[in-house]
C-alpha cells in the first residue's frame, strides 16, 4: 500500500515538473470592427497566464479587453485547435453560449515574444471582429525564459 502512494506520488510531481506556467505582460495594437461599419484603434497592456502543461494548454488574459484559449473541454466549445510547437504556443477555440459565438486564435513566439490575437464575437445584433499583435515580455524572470 505504502509503495503504491509513493508511486502516485512521483507521478504527480513529476507532471507538476513537466507543467510551464508564464505570465506575460503584453503591449499591443489592437483594431476593433464592428458590424455597423465603425472601427477602433486602441493600444492595450494585457497580462496573460499561460499554462502548458502537455495535453492541457490555455492562454488567458486577465482583463475583459481579450477572450482566452485553452484545450480544455468545457459546455459550449464547439472546436479548438492546437497547433503549439516547442517554438510557439499556437491555440485556436470556438465556442457558443445563447446565440453568441465567439472564435479566438492566439498566436506568442517564445523566442521574440511576439503575440498575435484574433477574434470574433458574433450574435444576432451584430459582430466584432478584434485583431491585435504586440511585443510580450516575462513578468516573473526567476523561471526560465519562455
Amino acid at each position: 500500500m505504502i509503495q503504491n502512494l509513493f508511486f502516485i506520488f512521483l507521478f504527480l510531481v513529476s507532471n507538476l515538473a513537466l507543467s510551464e506556467e508564464v505570465k506575460l505582460s503584453c503591449d499591443m495594437k489592437v483594431t476593433k470592427l464592428y458590424s455597423t461599419g465603425s472601427e477602433e484603434h486602441l493600444n492595450i497592456n494585457e497580462v496573460f497566464d499561460i499554462i502548458d502543461s502537455g495535453s492541457i494548454k490555455s492562454i488567458t488574459p486577465l482583463s475583459p479587453n481579450f477572450n482566452g484559449t485553452t484545450t480544455r473541454n468545457f459546455e459550449g466549445k464547439l472546436s479548438y485547435k492546437d497547433y503549439s510547437t516547442p517554438n510557439k504556443w499556437h491555440l485556436n477555440e470556438a465556442a457558443s453560449s445563447g446565440d453568441a459565438i465567439v472564435n479566438t486564435t492566439i498566436i506568442i513566439d517564445r523566442h521574440s515574444g511576439k503575440i498575435s490575437y484574433s477574434g470574433l464575437f458574433k450574435n444576432p445584433s451584430g459582430s466584432v471582429t478584434t485583431s491585435a499583435v504586440g511585443d510580450c515580455v516575462k513578468l516573473d524572470t526567476t523561471k526560465k525564459k519562455f
